[in-house]
């Protein structure tokens, strides 16, 4: 269901909300038979040089061709969890046992 109709012409009507020495901002209507059918507000941002980054550089980490699937995962997951080098909740552990017994009798976790 979509407000619009795609047969008939949309008129668009920008309003200046406000105009600063780094940013300003509009609201866009959108208009079809006298009525609004969408409504945006945007900002614009002029350019500035780099001041403080927040945020953290990305890590490396192996490409999803690299990773395993979940049928060499599970089970894997499993051992490690027995074996007590990994903790997870019992919830956890109940759903990946269930995967795991899921693998081991149709060779398939997820159809």
């Amino acid at each position: 269901y979509f407000l619009v109709d795609t047969s008939l012409p949309v008129q668009y009507h920008v309003r200046r909300v406000r105009d600063g020495r780094s940013f300003c901002t509009r609201t866009v209507e959108a208009i079809q038979e006298g009525k609004i059918v969408f409504t945006l507000q945007v900002s614009f941002h002029v350019l500035e040089p780099d001041a403080a980054v927040h945020q953290d550089t990305m890590p490396d980490v192996p490409s999803w061709k690299e990773l395993k699937s979940m049928t060499d995962l599970v089970p894997w997951l499993m051992t490690e969890i027995t074996e007590g080098r990994i903790q997870v909740a019992p919830v956890v552990e109940k759903r990946l046992k269930s995967y795991d017994n899921r693998a081991n009798q149709d060779g398939e976790l997820f159809e």
